[in-house]
């Protein structure tokens, strides 16, 4: 994920951190069902379904519609085209667009983006809104879920305000924190880690933070800075004691790495400082030099000026001579 989410987002779940916590809940999941709200390209969902899950996919972007099509034909999981918010509603999806004015393939959001210069939003289409609540209630989407992810773009706290009833083994959902996105307030970790807990009961949770280059993965409750972020991973209780051990091996890993990553900063750091200051000294000398080379032709050009006077004056004694 260039990891510097605002220039080029990555297809979020190719990233390792996230799958290396999935891969180790997935043998402690029940339900082998997912719902993918906000699917992008699929990316997410044809993971899961190559580790036998079947899903329901929401996407509203019409450019991935075709991509999402061919991934559930025949395959057991379902695709949609609604766009996933607190309540049933008409709404206008804010669509992102590349210098040449097409569609790009994120930040397709709910949420208008009006001064932020990394996400361009021009265009706009039409979208029909559905709660997960109200899709539970029609028996479109069940309760039997084993994972439900959301990246819908600054829009997930909605979501969640609006999936009562609805309860997965594992949610996951994408925040920012302030200074990122200002249209995107909503997305802030606070917000979020408060309304799943109050809202749907959720104890435990794991935050996978990325700042430049630095992405960990820790336990809730985290501690967020300004222009990080990532995902939060919550788990029910009974799923989060049973994979505990490995979950805390993979922490552990995490802040290893912060580790080494901010060792080998700091030597890299040091060898510019070592580079730049030999390369500052052979300017020094090679400076010097050519001052040195300017003084001794100075000294030759006044010297040869007092010849010439000398020779001048020479010249100008015998004229008088002859007169």
């Amino acid at each position: 994920m260039n990891t510097d989410h605002p220039g080029a987002k990555e297809e979020l779940y190719a990233q390792e951190s996230e799958f290396k916590i999935l891969k180790i809940l997935l043998p402690y999941i029940k339900n082998k069902t997912f719902i993918d709200v906000g699917a992008e390209k699929g990316s997410f969902a044809r993971q899961l379904m190559e580790f036998g899950f079947t899903g329901t996919l929401f996407e509203p972007c019409p450019k991935h519609h075709p991509e999402l099509m061919r991934l559930t034909e025949n395959s057991g999981s379902l695709f949609f085209d609604f766009a996933i918010d607190k309540k049933d509603r008409e709404a206008s999806l804010h669509i992102a667009v590349d210098e040449n004015g097409e569609p790009m393939d994120y930040y397709h959001s709910l949420h208008y983006l009006s001064d932020d210069s990394r996400v361009n939003h021009q265009k706009e289409i039409p979208v029909n809104c559905r709660s997960l609540e109200s899709l539970l209630n029609e028996g479109i989407i069940g309760n039997d879920i084993g994972i439900l992810k959301m990246d819908t773009e600054g829009n997930d706290l909605q979501v969640i305000q609006g999936m009562a009833g609805v309860l997965p083994e594992v949610l996951i959902c994408e925040f920012f924190t302030q200074g990122l996105y200002a249209g995107w307030s909503a997305a802030a970790p606070e917000g979020l880690i408060a309304e799943v807990k109050n809202a749907l009961g959720y104890d435990h949770y794991m935050a996978i933070k990325r700042l430049a280059d630095f992405e960990l993965i820790s336990f809730g409750p985290a501690v967020f800075l300004e222009k990080q972020w990532g995902n939060l991973i919550f788990i029910n209780n009974e799923l989060y004691h049973g994979a505990f051990k490995e979950l805390q091996q993979a922490v552990i890993s995490s802040e290893k790495q912060i580790f080494e990553m901010a060792g080998k900063k700091d030597a890299q750091i040091r060898a510019v400082e070592s580079q730049t200051e030999k390369q500052l000294t052979e300017k020094i000398d090679a400076l010097y030099r050519v001052c040195e080379q300017r003084l001794e032709l100075i000294n030759h050009l006044t010297e040869e000026a007092e010849k010439r006077g000398e020779i001048i004056q020479q010249l100008d004694n015998k004229l008088r001579n002859s007169e």
